[in-house]
């Protein structure tokens, strides 16, 4: 199953409901989205190793699907739209960033980094040369990395550390200028004794 749904927050009513599991053949794992140009939508499903586009009116439709993205289990991952007219999506299994051109979705670059990030999550662009990156999996922590060539490559600019107690972090947003970071303890549904919790934290960030 993978599907789209949007509804009002006035009256709590679904106004669409999109289905994507056709668009490409096999297991679906709908992941993060993001507003790009047109009000257009762009999804990333990470068992199909694609990014979708679903327009305004709810046509849906591959917009991307790149070798690059295949790895085995979750690949692609957190998404965000650049304002330069680009898409940047990172790579849970392999820890890399990509770059995809809205205009020209079959070219897709690696974004040359001084490190992997594996267990990369959401992502939250914080200006047009600064991109937060949640990574968990054994690794919970937040990055920062800096852009100087529009994201040819990046650099590693700030983190957290350990010592931070972040607990499998998943996504992050922004309050003005701060970065705060949405804790979403997925390790529990991996242990079988672990009891769910029923309370959440959201953490300040970097």
């Amino acid at each position: 199953m993978a599907r789209l749904i949007s509804i009002d927050l006035a009256t709590g009513q679904r106004l669409s409901d999109v289905d994507l599991s056709g668009l490409v053949p096999g297991k679906h794992f709908s992941n993060d989205l993001t507003f790009g140009d047109n009000g257009n939508i762009y999804l990333t499903d990470s068992y199909a190793h694609a990014i979708y586009k679903i327009t305004p009116q709810g046509e849906a439709s591959v917009f991307a699907k790149d070798k690059k993205f295949e790895t085995e289990d979750i690949g692609v991952n957190g998404i965000v739209y650049h304002p330069a007219g680009f898409l940047l999506v990172d790579n849970s299994n392999t820890g890399q960033v990509y770059k995809v051109d809205i205009k020209n979705p079959s070219d897709v670059q690696k974004v040359e980094t001084d490190q992997y990030l594996l267990g990369a999550d959401g992502l939250l662009l914080n200006s047009s040369e600064r991109l937060t990156i949640v990574v968990n999996g054994g690794n919970d922590k937040i990055y920062q990395l800096e852009s100087t060539d529009n994201w040819k490559s990046a650099r590693l600019a700030a983190t957290t550390l350990i010592a931070d107690r972040f607990t499998y972090p998943a996504t992050a947003t922004k309050k003005g200028e701060e970065v705060w970071i949405m804790n979403a303890r997925f390790n529990e549904l991996l242990d079988s004794n672990a009891v769910p919790a029923k309370r959440f934290a959201i953490q300040h960030g970097v």
